[in-house]
């Protein structure tokens, strides 16, 4: 794995990031573990909500350990910076998000 990636606005620092969504990921795994079990619809799509982040999490970890961190899954450009500071887990290109 490389410590940094290039992309159209300034190289990354992929330790830090890397850091970040660890953070994020151990937050989520205790938000998930400390949700109420019942049934009701509030509190499923709430657990439903919880797993998909952290889910989308896990993947920005795996694809910087795979070195396509910061490169968009759909069309293949970069990631504009400030949106993966603004959301870490990104995987598509302003312009695929829409």
């Amino acid at each position: 794995m490389t410590d940094r990636v290039t992309t159209q606005d300034r190289e990354l620092d992929l330790t830090d990031i890397e850091a970040k969504l660890a953070e994020y990921e151990a937050a989520r795994t205790a938000q998930l573990a400390g949700i109420d079990t019942s049934p009701d619809e509030v509190t499923a799509a709430y657990r439903e909500t919880v797993e998909r982040l952290l889910q989308e999490i896990r993947f920005a970890r795996a694809r910087i350990a795979e070195g396509r961190y910061g490169t968009c899954t759909r069309c293949g450009a970069d990631i504009p910076l400030a949106r993966l500071e603004w959301r870490p887990w990104a995987v598509t290109c302003t312009n695929c998000a829409r």
